[in-house]
């Protein structure tokens, strides 16, 4: 049986400015074949609590 789960997800990357991380969290979920939508990027301090990335 196939189930979808939707939900609300928040990923962590590296990158030089907030374009370049939209774009890699973009591509990395179309890689993955998860349809996504980026809908905010905002600047993280170093050992800040949270995602750290796809696993």
């Amino acid at each position: 049986m196939r189930y979808e789960v939707s939900g609300i997800f928040v990923v962590e990357t590296e990158a030089e400015n907030e374009q370049e991380a939209r774009v890699k969290v973009r591509l990395n979920l179309q890689e993955r074949g998860i349809d996504g939508y980026v809908i905010q990027v905002k600047k993280r301090r170093e050992g800040s609590a949270g995602s750290q990335g796809f696993y």
